[in-house]
């Protein structure tokens, strides 16, 4: 239709080829293609057209026009016209023009009216009809058409009407669907940044966003969020759900299996700064004033650790490990089984790499002085002057020295039992030894009066 679309020429049914063309702008109205506002087509020389800008619907969605112009556009040959269409392609939005036979008119003085020159076919369904524009040898005439006027200037705007068409927000059109749009229908039911869709037991609802430290997880039916606390790892045993797992859960399922091959516990290589360790611990009680990196002996009768001295049996034979966590009695502690902790308070003066031994003068301490007395008990290696590589030995031995008398000797073992080994090393040249014995107490040594050392060991 024209703008008065009463006055628009009808063509007659004879006049198939023109009907036809006017039939298929029409069909991209239909399709959901056509003007809503503005939009005008006017001449502005023999050779351009202007557009006013104004909104049109593309494929139902309503869209914006801001305005345009088509120039050079080329005059007919002498005697002849021809038909332009004006139109906006939707694919990419653009102002375009395409051309109808070049022919001789009907009547050189009308427009639509003329069987001749045919108007150009609609090239595709998604164009959007702007005008058609009479074109002579002169160009576009600035010629008014029909009465009442329906084309000023050659040029006769189109307004086929088409099918609905909305702003693509709230409400769509898909094929002549109306629904209402995703975005109202999500900003309908989440009320909140971050809060979640989901499909409840009917309808969609809404699942508030989670509060920090929590993770969204599938219940029975709907997700819901979990509290993850500190220290807290989330998984799935065997035949049950996900959730937090308990220490003694996720000891399970790490420890399941066994180590693959080749797959190594590495320790830390060189420990940054004093107070740091890196290793197997154990936690327990302490049973005294204990600092980081003294070392302790579990006691028999409390099972709680103390300090290790080597000038006893009952302070340095028996399960041993190392402060990591200060403490004091009858508080909780951390000791060190098997690792590396470096103590620059207590471990000063190591020479590296050298064994490490209980102290036998400092309760807690250790030394690479080899022990003359007492008990001797290597418990690692030195790899600095305040680095230990803790490793006890389950071995240990006492020793001790005196100087013969000639008589028998009684000196005490410390080992509880009877040894399994006693040796007398001369410290002076022209010792004789005459005799050795020993029982669960002590060792009895007959020898000339020369010094000597000694150890017994089980």
């Amino acid at each position: 239709m024209t703008e008065s679309y009463d006055i628009f020429p009808k063509p007659q049914a004879t006049k198939l080829t023109v009907f036809s063309a006017y039939s298929q702008y029409q069909r991209a109205a239909m399709a959901g293609y056509f003007v809503l506002t503005g939009c005008t087509v006017s001449r502005s020389s023999a050779s351009a057209v202007a557009v006013a800008s104004g909104t049109y619907s593309n494929g139902g969605i309503v869209k914006t026009y801001a305005g345009g112009s088509l120039t050079s556009i080329s005059a007919a040959a002498s005697d002849k016209q021809k038909v332009a269409l004006i139109y906006i392609d939707s694919t990419d939005d653009t102002l375009k023009i395409e051309y109808g036979s070049e022919q001789t008119p009907s009547n050189a003085n009308n427009f639509l009216e003329n069987t001749l020159p045919l108007p150009p076919n609609l090239g595709d369904e998604d164009w959007v009809i702007l005008a058609l524009v009479r074109i002579t040898e002169d160009g576009i005439t600035d010629t008014s058409f029909g009465d009442p006027v329906y084309a000023t200037g050659s040029v006769a705007n189109i307004r086929y009407s088409g099918t609905m068409a909305v702003d693509g927000t709230t409400i769509t059109n898909t094929n002549g669907s109306i629904s209402i749009s995703a975005p109202l229908l999500l900003n309908t039911i989440l009320t909140a940044r971050g809060d979640i869709l989901y499909r409840g037991s009917g309808d969609s609802a809404r699942l508030a966003k989670g509060e920090a430290n929590t993770i969204l997880a599938m219940g029975a039916d709907d997700p819901a969020w979990t509290a993850i606390t500190e220290q807290t790892v989330l998984g799935r045993l065997t035949g049950g759900s996900t959730k937090a797992l308990s220490v003694t859960e996720l000891s399970t399922l790490t420890l399941s299996a066994p180590l693959a091959e080749n797959t190594a516990i590495i320790l830390d290589a060189a420990l940054s700064a004093d107070g740091k360790y890196s290793g197997i611990v154990e936690t327990g009680t302490a049973g005294a004033t204990i600092s980081f990196g003294s070392i302790v002996y579990q006691a028999v009768g409390t099972d709680r650790w103390e300090l290790a001295k080597a000038d006893a049996t009952a302070t340095s034979i028996h399960r041993l490990g190392v402060c990591v966590q200060a403490s004091t009695n009858g508080n909780a502690t951390t000791v060190l089984l098997y690792g590396k902790v470096r103590a620059d308070a207590i471990f000063p003066t190591f020479t590296k790499y050298a064994p490490v031994f209980i102290s036998n003068a400092t309760a807690g301490y250790a030394t690479t002085t080899v022990p003359t007395s007492g008990v001797h008990r290597a418990i690692g290696y030195a790899i600095s002057d305040n680095e230990l590589d803790f490793r006890p030995d389950i071995r240990w031995k006492t020793v001790g020295s005196s100087t013969g008398t000639g008589s028998e000797q009684t000196i005490a073992h410390l080992l509880g039992a009877n040894p399994t080994m006693v040796s007398i090393v001369p410290t002076q040249t022209g010792m004789e030894t005459l005799l050795v014995r020993a029982d669960s107490t002590n060792i009895y040594v007959t020898a000339t009066a020369k010094t000597y050392t000694w150890s017994a060991e089980l």
